[in-house]
């Protein structure tokens, strides 16, 4: 058996409890993952917690003074016994396989390429919506530009949302000469 336990904290305040268990000098890991996202206008990278609300921490019997920190729930434990630990293989395995607690951005291959014209089903605000696609901001994420009140504007849309668009052929009018036109032509003659 291991010497981690898992800690349990309140929803996006991660950061702040790994920053509480450093000053107190306690070994933990905060997992990390980049994400791609569009804020403004513009694609910019942010780093999200890989376990959301889980840190994993050597506790070194400071169990009580851990959970006083703010933003702590408490151990993750089963059956009413005391908190379960992780064993050391499985933190070994997850630290070599980050870079600095964080872990590489991997994207794999879309459904769709650029310029492709999208049709976005579900249940959000844009469902109906016709877009063009842009690129893959994350595994299940997509930035569409979909046209609103006359301009475009990115759209974060999960990919699973998105339909191919039947490609339309363009019927091709036909010149209609006027008859009157072809008649007095005749007549001239």
């Amino acid at each position: 058996m291991g010497s981690w336990a898992l800690l349990t904290t309140a929803s996006n305040v991660e950061m702040k409890v790994a920053a509480s268990l450093a000053q107190k000098q306690l070994a933990h890991h905060l997992f990390m993952r980049r994400e791609k996202a569009v804020a403004r206008g513009r694609l910019v990278e942010k780093l999200k917690p890989a376990f959301s609300r889980y840190i994993f921490v050597q506790p070194e019997e400071l169990w009580a003074d851990i959970r006083k920190i703010p933003g702590v729930y408490n151990f993750v434990h089963f059956n009413n016994g005391g908190p379960e630990m992780v064993a050391d293989s499985i933190i070994d395995e997850l630290v070599s396989s980050t870079q600095g607690d964080i872990f590489p951005y991997v994207v794999g291959p879309s459904r769709f390429s650029p310029g492709q014209k999208l049709k976005i089903a579900g249940m959000g605000p844009f469902r109906g919506r016709e877009g063009t696609y842009e690129r893959a901001l994350s595994e299940l994420r997509a930035d569409i530009l979909v046209d609103l009140f006359g301009r475009k504007v990115h759209v974060s849309v999960d990919e699973r949302d998105l339909e191919e668009m039947p490609f339309k052929r363009r019927r091709r009018r036909r010149r209609r000469f006027r008859h009157s036109a072809r008649l007095r032509g005749k007549d001239a003659q």
